[in-house]
Protein backbone atom coordinates (compact mmCIF):
# COMPACT_ATOMS: atom_id res chain seq x y z
CA UNK A 1 0.00 0.00 0.00
CA UNK A 2 2.89 2.37 0.61
CA UNK A 3 3.89 1.82 -2.79
CA UNK A 4 1.04 3.55 -4.56
CA UNK A 5 1.01 6.52 -6.22
CA UNK A 6 -2.34 7.44 -7.19
CA UNK A 7 -1.13 11.15 -9.08
CA UNK A 8 1.31 9.64 -11.76
CA UNK A 9 -0.02 10.01 -15.29
CA UNK A 10 -2.40 7.57 -16.48
CA UNK A 11 -3.43 6.55 -12.93
CA UNK A 12 -7.00 5.31 -13.31
CA UNK A 13 -9.45 7.55 -11.71
CA UNK A 14 -10.37 6.70 -8.10
CA UNK A 15 -14.17 6.87 -7.41
CA UNK A 16 -16.78 4.81 -5.39
CA UNK A 17 -16.01 1.22 -4.45
CA UNK A 18 -12.28 0.98 -5.43
CA UNK A 19 -11.34 4.26 -3.50
CA UNK A 20 -13.09 2.88 -0.61
CA UNK A 21 -11.92 -0.11 -0.96
CA UNK A 22 -7.94 0.93 -1.02
CA UNK A 23 -9.09 3.35 1.73
CA UNK A 24 -10.30 0.73 4.30
CA UNK A 25 -6.73 -1.23 3.35
CA UNK A 26 -4.83 1.94 4.24
CA UNK A 27 -7.17 2.35 7.61
CA UNK A 28 -7.03 -1.46 8.84
CA UNK A 29 -2.61 -1.64 8.16
CA UNK A 30 -2.73 2.12 10.22
CA UNK A 31 -5.01 0.23 13.01
CA UNK A 32 -2.26 -2.86 12.98
CA UNK A 33 0.52 -1.05 13.42
CA UNK A 34 -1.02 1.69 15.84
CA UNK A 35 -1.61 -1.23 17.97
CA UNK A 36 1.48 -2.59 17.74
CA UNK A 37 2.86 0.80 19.10
CA UNK A 38 4.83 1.38 15.90
CA UNK A 39 4.29 4.88 15.50
CA UNK A 40 6.75 6.12 12.82
CA UNK A 41 5.40 3.72 10.36
CA UNK A 42 1.45 4.46 11.09
CA UNK A 43 2.17 8.33 10.47
CA UNK A 44 4.02 7.05 7.10
CA UNK A 45 1.27 5.26 6.36
CA UNK A 46 -1.44 8.36 6.86
CA UNK A 47 0.50 10.18 4.57
CA UNK A 48 0.55 7.87 2.08
CA UNK A 49 -3.14 7.53 3.01
CA UNK A 50 -3.81 11.55 2.15
CA UNK A 51 -1.72 11.57 -1.23
CA UNK A 52 -4.21 9.30 -1.88
CA UNK A 53 -6.86 10.47 -1.11
CA UNK A 54 -6.05 14.25 -2.29
CA UNK A 55 -4.72 13.01 -5.70
CA UNK A 56 -6.18 14.17 -8.90
CA UNK A 57 -7.07 10.83 -10.21
CA UNK A 58 -9.76 10.70 -6.90
CA UNK A 59 -13.23 11.25 -7.06
CA UNK A 60 -13.09 14.58 -4.62
CA UNK A 61 -17.01 13.50 -3.27
CA UNK A 62 -15.62 10.53 -2.68
CA UNK A 63 -12.39 11.59 -0.69
CA UNK A 64 -14.72 13.41 1.08
CA UNK A 65 -15.69 10.65 3.02
CA UNK A 66 -12.79 9.52 4.08
CA UNK A 67 -10.53 12.15 4.75
CA UNK A 68 -11.70 12.79 8.56
CA UNK A 69 -10.92 9.19 9.52
CA UNK A 70 -7.60 9.69 7.89
CA UNK A 71 -7.09 12.76 9.66
CA UNK A 72 -7.68 10.99 12.79
CA UNK A 73 -5.10 8.75 12.10
CA UNK A 74 -3.09 11.53 11.23
CA UNK A 75 -3.40 13.34 14.61
CA UNK A 76 -3.73 10.22 16.74
CA UNK A 77 0.00 8.56 15.36
CA UNK A 78 1.30 12.62 15.55
CA UNK A 79 0.26 12.65 19.34
CA UNK A 80 2.09 8.81 20.19
CA UNK A 81 5.26 10.46 18.15
CA UNK A 82 4.63 13.92 20.90
CA UNK A 83 4.70 15.75 17.56
CA UNK A 84 1.80 18.47 19.27
CA UNK A 85 2.04 20.74 16.31
CA UNK A 86 1.19 17.99 13.87
CA UNK A 87 -1.44 17.04 15.35
CA UNK A 88 -3.08 20.24 16.33
CA UNK A 89 -2.94 20.83 12.42
CA UNK A 90 -4.45 17.19 11.43
CA UNK A 91 -7.24 17.99 14.14
CA UNK A 92 -8.21 21.22 12.78
CA UNK A 93 -8.03 19.81 9.51
CA UNK A 94 -10.33 17.24 10.53
CA UNK A 95 -12.76 19.59 12.30
CA UNK A 96 -12.98 21.72 9.07
CA UNK A 97 -14.77 19.03 6.62
CA UNK A 98 -17.87 19.99 7.52
CA UNK A 99 -21.08 20.42 5.11
CA UNK A 100 -22.11 18.54 1.93
CA UNK A 101 -18.80 17.15 -0.17
CA UNK A 102 -18.21 18.60 -3.63
CA UNK A 103 -19.67 17.18 -6.80
CA UNK A 104 -18.95 13.91 -8.50
CA UNK A 105 -16.80 14.68 -11.74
Amino acid sequence: IAQMDASRPGAARLSGTPLFDCNHEFERAQKYFLAKQQFPIAQKLGRKQLDFLTASSSCPSCAHLCLPDCYKSLAQSSRKLGDSKNADKYTELMLAIKGPAPRMK
